[in-house]
């Protein structure tokens, strides 16, 4: 019987889904504690929240300009993870309501890279931009 102790090494589908439930559990401490104090988060499309965010406190500001945005906050909903040797794949269905606008039905892939236990980047791809543009303008 082999007695040796292996670490328990964190793919990056779980550093990725342990972000996101910090995220949804609006845990900013534990956000903070898994991603790279240099992150980047890409925004596809035209509208105010698009663009690079960077560092954490790009990270915190984008969080906060949608929940400011919408009457209450975006709801994520994660459907399924694909996990790499240093990317996880997170698909989401992620809906929201704004005032007298349609609301926002989007299924994205946000996908991660992770490094040294942490996410140093994350790019969001909308399956359908013009609805979200549309929503967030």
């Amino acid at each position: 019987m082999n007695t040796t102790a292996h670490p328990i090494t964190r793919t990056p589908a779980t550093v990725a889904l342990e972000l996101y439930g910090a995220v949804l559990a609006g845990d900013v401490d534990r956000v903070r504690e898994l991603v790279s104090p240099d992150v980047t988060l890409e925004v596809p499309g035209t509208h105010p929240l698009a663009g690079r965010h960077r560092g954490v406190e790009g990270i915190l500001t984008f969080m906060a300009g949608s929940r400011a945005a919408t009457d209450d906050g975006e709801h994520l909903d994660v459907l399924d993870v694909l996990d790499g040797s240093e990317h996880a794949a997170i698909y989401l269905h992620v809906t929201a309501t704004r005032g007298q606008r349609p609301p926002l039905d989007n299924h994205t892939v946000h996908l991660a890279h992770v490094a040294g236990g942490v996410v140093d980047a994350i790019w969001i791809h909308n399956r359908a931009d013009a609805p979200v543009n549309d929503f967030w303008s």
